[in-house]
């Protein structure tokens, strides 16, 4: 006998479907969770394999290059991690410094000028009140100024080097008057002056006067004027731009390395040797771990 097969047609309503869909969300959630996994976990292990390099590799990879290579390339990973910790150090610096967060067109200054009595004739020689005023700035570098920080201006004869010390505020320190015994510091500040910081400044000298007295014989150091103003100042503006610029020089000097290191196994070498760096070589100040990549430092910041 011969038996002719039945073919049944079947319907599938899509709202059925969405419906044993979401009855089942618990199977489908685990299989897309373990999918992720399992790609992630391959990712992974390829880009691995690509771009990590062992100990061994590095040296057949080493021996391969020769010497004269292989020194070249040795040079450009010392220069490379060299210029990344210039680059940490400055980068943290330009992130905390007081001078770095002043405005530099919109500045409160607050200025003390005190009178330094030596007690020499008129006429004489200045040169005790200028040591005095040296045995102060470095009474109060030690207990109150903090780092020094230097622009050079041009003036109106040549150029002159003025002096900046950053701690707990910027401080300029104006020595040109000591010929008549006037010597003047100027606190400088974001917005209106902070009181408790002129007076901590006052009270910090004070405090070297005792020091001082005790070195360079009997003299009075007394205030003679203290104003506050509206200032704009532009060496400030030029320390910044000199900040700023240096941390592009050196991205991109490091970029002009990446650049000349064309071929595939240098630059594995290359990479195998920044990587080598310890995080304490690195990691001087506190500084948060960053890992050097040669194509990516320009994200360090």
């Amino acid at each position: 006998m011969n038996t002719t097969p039945i073919e049944k047609a079947r319907t599938i309503h899509i709202r059925d479907l969405f419906i044993t869909i979401c009855q089942r969300w618990r199977s489908l959630l685990i299989c897309l969770v373990i999918g992720a996994i399992v790609l992630g976990a391959y990712g992974w292990w390829k880009s691995g394999d690509e771009t990590s390099t062992t100990p061994q590799q590095a040296a057949m990879i080493g021996e391969h290059l020769g010497e004269v290579r292989k020194g070249v390339i040795e040079s450009y990973a010392s220069d490379i991690i060299s210029s990344t910790q210039q680059l940490i150090w400055q980068g943290q610096y330009n992130k905390e410094s007081l001078l770095m967060q002043l405005d530099p067109f919109h500045l409160s200054v607050c200025e003390l000028s005190y009178y330094v009595d030596d007690a020499v004739e008129e006429g004489q020689s200045g040169s005790k009140r200028f040591a005095i005023a040296q045995a102060y700035l470095a009474s109060l570098q030690k207990s109150f100024l903090g780092q020094k920080v230097t622009t050079i201006v041009e003036g109106e004869n040549s150029f002159e080097q003025k002096d900046f010390f950053e701690s707990p505020q910027l401080i300029q320190i104006d020595k040109g008057d000591l010929k008549d015994g006037v010597l003047t510091f100027r606190l400088f500040f974001s917005e209106n002056a902070n009181e408790e910081d002129v007076n901590a400044f006052k009270k910090a000298l004070q405090t070297a006067e005792g020091s001082v007295q005790g070195s360079l014989g009997y003299h009075i150091i007394s205030l003679i004027g203290e104003s506050t103003y509206q200032y704009a100042d532009l060496d400030i503006l030029s320390m910044q731009e000199s900040n700023t610029k240096r941390i592009n020089d050196i991205c991109d000097r490091i970029d002009k390395i990446k650049k000349a290191v064309t071929d595939s196994e240098e630059k594995k070498y290359l990479n195998y040797l920044v990587n080598l760096v310890d995080k304490d070589v690195l990691d001087k100040n506190h500084v948060s771990r960053v890992k050097i990549n040669i194509i990516s430092v320009k994200n360090i910041f």
